[in-house]
């Protein structure tokens, strides 16, 4: 006989139950799957956040749930959503406004209070097979690029570029790298296969460069798993990389699991020397990325104007160890404009302080200078 246990549970206590306390990326049990607007579907990773504003949404039947600013949920497509994805529309919790239509799994309801706490607290998130969206507290949450420009722009050169991901699974990499080669949407990807096959092909004919995606555990991996990833390729396909980006910094782990990362500091100084010294022994570039702490957003989700140094989360020692420095800024109007800005905060090989003002295409997940 086959048996279906349902059990209706927080997600926060799922993730105590399954042991996970760190920030990163997980992969679940098999048998989870969460309840979504096609039934029940299979989750496919687990995401611990770091920490994020607080955000609380309450409805006119009672409801009431907490999430971050960026989150999406769920709209009708009357009241000005966000983004259009999977035939449904979406709007971000910051941008919802009381009297606003969401989809709950009861009924459509409006919104009576939305805002931000003043609180803040990690939190928590699923990728979800198909339907990419499940319902929290009743509510129809979705589930959330500059390094893959660098790893794209480097291939049309012709280089071999070698990319390592920590958080986000290879084939969903995949799809925003596809996304940005043929300027075709997720959506038109996934609907006309042969014209994405054409434009690929035209793609691979006009380069020479190669490109490798290798997907690694969260938080456990460090740059000797690289280095024994690459000797393998070196030994058994002939390939070196001419470039390595690894996506991302925060959530690799030292050589020495000895250290512990209760003292920062020393941890994520560890891990950027380790990685500077990788890329040092094959002669090759290494890009990666960290993240902002709270002091370098804005009241409204935003970057401030400029982020520096200062702002880095977890560790002053990854900028002391980097040759090359940017911060990426992105006020909520600049969002809204599709526009950031990039600031050269460090650079051993020149000067540093320059602004450069870019475009971005979310539609294609691309970036270009204005």
């Amino acid at each position: 006989m086959i048996k279906t246990v349902t059990e209706e549970i927080e997600v926060g206590k799922l993730f105590q139950r399954l042991n996970i306390d760190k920030q990163g990326t997980y992969k679940p049990p098999k048998s989870l799957k969460v309840r979504t607007v096609k039934g029940y579907k299979k989750v496919e990773g687990l995401l611990k956040t770091q920490l994020n504003p607080e955000w609380v949404v309450k409805t006119e039947s009672g409801r009431e749930s907490i999430f971050t600013d960026l989150h999406r949920l769920e709209v009708d497509p009357n009241f000005n959503p966000d983004s259009f994805d999977m035939g449904r529309s979406w709007k971000y919790v910051k941008n919802l406004k009381v009297g606003d239509i969401v989809y709950t799994y009861d009924a459509p309801e409006k919104i009576t209070e939305c805002y931000f706490n003043g609180k803040e607290s990690k939190m928590y998130d699923m990728q979800v097979a198909e339907t990419k969206s499940y319902w929290t507290d009743g509510f129809n949450s979705h589930n959330t690029a500059l390094l893959g420009n660098f790893a794209i722009n480097a291939f049309l050169q012709g280089k071999n570029v070698l990319v390592y991901t920590f958080e986000t699974s290879k084939k969903r990499l995949l799809t925003r790298y596809y996304s940005n080669l043929i300027e075709m949407s997720k959506a038109e990807i996934i609907k006309d296969n042969t014209k994405t096959e054409t434009e690929l092909e035209t793609i691979m004919n006009s380069t020479t460069g190669d490109i490798i995606l290798k997907e690694f555990p969260a938080n456990v991996t460090s740059s000797n798993d690289l280095l024994g990833h690459i000797n393998d390729l070196m030994l058994y396909k002939n390939w070196k990389p001419d470039i390595i980006v690894t996506d991302y910094l925060l959530i690799m782990s030292t050589n020495d699991r000895s250290l512990s990362s209760d003292n920062s500091y020393k941890y994520y100084k560890t891990v950027t020397e380790e990685f500077r010294n990788l890329c040092k022994l094959l002669h090759v570039p290494g890009i990666t990325a960290t993240q902002i702490n709270r002091a370098g957003q804005d009241d409204k989700g935003g970057s401030k104007a400029i982020t520096t140094s200062k702002d880095i989360s977890e560790s002053r020692g990854i900028y002391d160890t980097a040759d090359f420095f940017a911060t990426i800024n992105q006020t909520s109007k600049d969002r809204e404009l599709e526009k950031i800005m990039i600031y050269i905060d460090k650079n051993r090989n020149g000067d540093k302080g320059q602004k450069v003002r870019m475009k971005i295409d979310y539609t294609h997940m691309r970036f270009s200078e204005v």
